[in-house]
């Protein structure tokens, strides 16, 4: 079990953790910003933009790694709780209750314990809303087992137990819906004959291949002296230990014979199949039963609830696995988003000329989008290898599936490229919506009292060429082109001529 209770110490090394992070990654950019001087920050300096879009680009792609990592782990788990839910045990779970009862407390030994059973079985039966009810010395999964000796009759005994038994009453197979292959089940008639026993599917095919094991006989150590068990049916496999363990070999034999034989089991149990509300029918046994122990209360609990406990683990780490998953998932969207917003609001002027020189709605919202797709491959692309070398420390914990699993690294990659491109699509839909007045606007933020208005007349010069060339606005909307604007001051004293705005029609950021 798992101790989930707070622990201070740990929450407040992580609070710590997170405070301290926080504190350093909110003081870099303002490191950043001081250390360059004002004729930088005026003139709006290109190296300086770049190396910082650099760095945020950088942040964002490990961030979508992460975020890859994440969503691949959650998957693999949650796959793993569903491949372990969806495994058919052999029974059916649903609709069945289970009573441990200890006839020996109240006193009752050898014979009257045997009958102070039966008498339990007809009080159940007779409670409304029964189907059926039997009686067992071991239910699934119930934690606990009991091994054997035992091979057919003629071959030597082995000095290790090589099987799993389970002593069962009449009606066992069918209160626990596990289908019997052939033969038949347990019932009143066997109690005074020779010893019988039902094997599964996995004792039949060990020790009886292709042979019919009905009539054969068993030699096993489960009586005293040693005596043989009669096959008389083949029920079905079911999972008795863990869901994650393939059936063993088990051999059922009589409840009621063993008892006649002296052999009662430490554990009993009684399992009562159900019909309409479960809790309605619990209440009901438990009043019925409950005088009959009057030293101790009588617990009435439901199979599925017995199957839930073996699944604790696979549980909690889909879910924890799933939050963090989700968790990354929203902050490499936030951190995409944040970034392009931010490269978006810089490049209004930029954004503002090229509308004004033709370009479409659409040109802008693919200029954004390609940025967007450009981190997100970056991110996706660091983020898939590191997925695949890290799901490899958990291949343990896994069931039903391998830690690289394509459709878990598919479904990842899908889920973060969508999720990444709706995050990108409001600050693209923000850059098409712009005014190209706003980019002039933009500028006067700057520079106070300065008239701008929008220039029919562009100065613009190819990168790597040295001489200017005028051109008009239908010309220079070539991507390498980096254009200067124009504008007059008003009433600036700080401006004495007029200032040209660099607008480089570059897609990079």
């Amino acid at each position: 079990m798992f101790d989930l209770t707070p622990n201070w110490h740990v929450l407040g090394f992580t609070s710590a953790v997170a405070i301290a992070t926080g504190v350093l990654f909110g003081l870099a950019p303002a490191f950043q910003i001081t250390a360059a001087g004002p004729s930088q920050v005026l003139k709006d300096d290109a190296r300086m933009t770049r190396s910082r879009s650099r760095l945020l680009s950088a942040l964002v792609s490990a961030q979508v790694a992460l975020s890859m990592m994440l969503l691949v782990g959650a998957g693999l788990f949650v796959r793993t709780l569903q491949n372990l839910l969806n495994i058919d045990p052999g029974f059916r779970r649903e609709g069945v209750l289970l009573v441990d009862v200890d006839g020996r407390q109240q006193g009752y030994r050898d014979i009257r314990l045997a009958a102070f059973y039966k008498e339990l079985l007809d009080q159940v039966q007779h409670v409304p809303g029964v189907v059926s009810a039997s009686i067992s010395s071991h239910t699934p999964l119930d934690g606990s087992a009991w091994s054997e000796a035992v091979v057919p009759k003629g071959q030597p005994l082995p000095e290790n137990d090589n099987a799993l038994f389970i002593a069962a009453g009449p009606g066992f197979f069918a209160t626990m819906q596990t289908p019997l292959i052939s033969g038949r089940e347990f019932d009143a008639g066997d109690q005074g004959k020779a010893n019988v026993a039902i094997v599964n599917q996995t004792f039949a095919a060990h020790h009886f291949s292709g042979q019919n094991p009905v009539g054969q006989y068993l030699s096993a150590t489960v009586t005293s002296p040693p005596s043989d068990l009669q096959i008389i049916g083949i029920a079905k496999d079911t999972i008795t230990s863990r869901l994650r363990t393939a059936p063993r070999p088990t051999v059922y034999v009589s409840y009621f014979q063993r008892a006649s034989n002296g052999g009662f089991m430490a554990n009993t149990t009684l399992e009562i199949r159900a019909a309409g509300s479960l809790s309605q029918v619990a209440s009901a046994i438990r009043q019925e039963l409950q005088p009959r122990f009057p030293d101790a209360p009588l617990e009435v609990r439901a199979l599925t609830e017995q199957v839930e406990r073996t699944l604790v683990q696979e549980r909690l780490m889909a879910n924890l696995a799933g939050g963090f998953g989700v968790v990354g998932l929203l902050l490499a969207c936030i951190g995409l988003y944040g970034l392009l917003a931010y490269s978006v609001a810089r490049r209004t002027k930029e954004i503002g000329i090229r509308m004004a020189l033709g370009a479409q709605q659409s040109g802008v919202l693919w200029m954004v989008a390609k940025n967007a797709l450009r981190l997100l491959c970056v991110g996706i692309a660091a983020g898939l290898p590191a997925a695949w070398m890290a799901s490899r420390w958990v291949n343990s914990m896994l069931f039903g599936l391998r830690p690289d699993d394509p459709g878990i690294m598919a479904t990842a990659t899908l889920l973060l490229g969508a999720a990444g491109l709706t995050a990108a699509y409001f600050p693209a839909r923000r850059g098409a919506r712009v005014d190209p007045m706003t980019a002039l606007r933009h500028e006067r933020k700057k520079f106070a009292n300065v008239d701008f208005k929008l220039p029919d007349f562009l100065v613009c010069q190819p990168l790597g060429h040295n001489r200017s060339r005028g051109s008009t606005r239908s010309d220079c909307r070539l991507p390498e082109c980096r254009c200067l604007v124009e504008v007059s001051p008003a009433r600036s004293p700080g401006i004495p001529r007029p200032y040209r705005v660099p607008i480089s029609l570059s897609d990079s950021y």
